[in-house]
């Protein structure tokens, strides 16, 4: 009766050792499988990422151009109307005597953007916004694969 009991719980010790064996060798299959997965994505990740930052650089080299071609466009016409107020420091009714209506206008510099700081701000802009995704990309990833690896572990 003894020998009996002993060969059915080494019956059942095999049967759950063959049971975890079978299941771990079925997380390591689905591991490599979520791996081969991860690895597509990424690579797609990086095209579409290339792919918008080319968009990007595209699209602030136009922003740039449509500046200069304003800048040109408008030029004599806002050099004309700053000048004039520039020099004026009053505003108001002319026939009046006293002036005392008038609108004080201060006498400052105007300062418009140059090309070059807006492109280059532009192009900051993009790098940055890069930079954030790809940080919040490979934390999200590393959080998913260690939570991963921590419920391998487990398994084992």
């Amino acid at each position: 009766m003894k020998s009996q009991m002993e060969l059915t719980i080494k019956d059942l010790e095999f049967k759950l050792y063959k049971a975890k064996t079978s299941q771990a060798d079925c997380n390591t299959t689905e591991l490599e499988k979520y791996k081969e997965l991860y690895l597509e994505e990424l690579k797609l990740r990086e095209s579409l990422s290339d792919e918008l930052n080319k968009r990007k650089e595209i699209l602030a080299d136009v922003s740039t151009k449509l500046l200069q071609e304003k800048e040109q466009s408008g030029s004599l016409f806002t050099s004309h109307t700053t000048r004039a107020v520039l020099q004026s420091a009053c505003n108001g009714n002319l026939n009046e005597n006293l002036g005392l209506n008038r609108i004080h206008i201060p006498t400052e510099t105007l300062r418009i953007p140059t090309l070059s700081s807006l492109s280059s701000n532009i192009r900051m802009e993009s790098d940055l916004s890069k930079t954030r995704t790809e940080d919040t990309f490979w934390n999200s990833r590393l959080g998913n694969i260690s939570q991963c690896c921590d419920s391998h572990a487990v398994l084992r």
